[in-house]
C-alpha cells in the first residue's frame, strides 16, 4: 500500500514539475529585444527601433514587446480599427470586443457606447441587449 502511495506521489510531483517547466519555456519575455546573430564573431545586431512593417506608426519593437500586437498587421484584431487608434482610444488592439459585451469596438464606436465597459449606461442591461 505504501509503495503505491509513494509511486503516485512521485508521479504527481513529476507532472507538476513538467508543467512548471513548460510554462517557463513558453512564457513570453517582457522587454526583450529580438536580436540577430552575425556569423563567426557572435556579435548581435538589434532590430532597427524605427522599423514599422505594417505602417501603423507603431514601431515593430513596441508592437512585439509592449502591446502584443502583430507588427505585420495594421489591425491585429481585424475589427476595423487600426492598432494605433485602439491604443489611443485605450481599447485592446488584440481583441475585437474589448469589454466582451458581444459588440465589436467598431460597432460600439458607431453606436456611441463605451467599448471598455459592457454596460455603458450602467442600467444592468449589457450594451448588446440595451435598446436605449
Amino acid at each position: 500500500m505504501n509503495s503505491i502511495l509513494l509511486a503516485t506521489a512521485a508521479l504527481i510531483v513529476g507532472l507538476v514539475g513538467l508543467l512548471v517547466f513548460i510554462s517557463f519555456v513558453t512564457r513570453k519575455k517582457k522587454g526583450s529585444v529580438p536580436t540577430k546573430q552575425i556569423s563567426e564573431n557572435k556579435e548581435s545586431e538589434q532590430i532597427d527601433p524605427t522599423l514599422d512593417s505594417d505602417k501603423d506608426r507603431i514601431p515593430d519593437i513596441e508592437e512585439i514587446n509592449r502591446y502584443g500586437t502583430d507588427p505585420n498587421s495594421y489591425d491585429t484584431d481585424k475589427d476595423g480599427i487600426g492598432d494605433r487608434q485602439e491604443i489611443l482610444d485605450r481599447t485592446d488592439p488584440t481583441s475585437a470586443d474589448t469589454d466582451r459585451d458581444r459588440l465589436t469596438d467598431l460597432q460600439e464606436k458607431h453606436l456611441g457606447t463605451d467599448p471598455t465597459h459592457p454596460d455603458t449606461d450602467r442600467d444592468g442591461i449589457p450594451d448588446s441587449q440595451d435598446k436605449d
